[in-house]
């Protein structure tokens, strides 16, 4: 599990060639909160400036946790994947968040930025929301999880200055890489938004 979530965690720092990837700094976070079983509700990064949390029902894998000056990764999966606790039904998905480190000169993120490169991949859709831009993404979803769709959604979005990446990948022919792994992405930034403090950039 930790060496998957360091493949995952390279492929969306990848992702994430903005300028503020330049400008790198800052400081590890402290502590995991809110112990669910074997999960975490939620993981804190750069001193709580980024709470990383999942829609209801999933759980952060604290084995996949990591926290460093130029960046965090953490991996959610279903609560009752990782723990005994009950979480009810909840699409089997691996979502996936990368955080960069505060920076006063980032921008939001756009779709069209985010595509840029994954070109060669096959960007199927491009989505942009308030709080999260959204791809589609026609390849390369299998080669991070065993028996996985190639097609995966990809995410980006701004919290207190911090560039955020987010993925979820899901089984061949499930749903997750469909209408509802969009959904999971857009419920996971709503998420973390709401947990998160609000903080203008320094």
């Amino acid at each position: 599990m930790v060496r998957r979530a360091f493949m995952l965690r390279a492929a969306l720092v990848a992702a994430l060639i903005l300028p503020l990837a330049a400008c790198l700094g800052g400081e590890g976070a402290t502590g995991l909160a809110a112990k669910a079983g074997g999960g975490q509700r939620s993981a804190a990064f750069y001193g709580g400036d980024v709470i990383v949390t999942g829609p209801p029902g999933y759980c952060v894998d604290p084995n996949s946790v990591q926290r460093r000056a130029d960046s965090g990764f953490a991996l959610m999966a279903s609560c009752g994947h990782l723990s005994t606790a009950p979480s009810g039904y909840v699409p089997a998905a691996v979502i996936t968040a990368s955080v960069l480190p505060r920076d006063a000169s980032a921008s939001i993120p756009t779709a069209a930025r985010l595509a840029g490169p994954w070109v060669d991949a096959g960007v199927a859709q491009q989505i942009d929301t308030d709080d999260i831009a959204l791809i589609q993404v026609a390849r390369g979803g299998d080669s991070l999880l065993p028996s996985g769709d190639p097609r995966h959604w990809r995410g980006a979005m701004l919290i207190g200055g911090h560039l955020i990446g987010l993925a979820v990948y899901g089984d061949a022919g499930a749903d997750v890489s469909g209408n509802a792994g969009r959904a999971l992405l857009t419920d996971t930034a709503a998420a973390m938004l709401a947990a998160s403090p609000v903080r203008a950039p320094k």
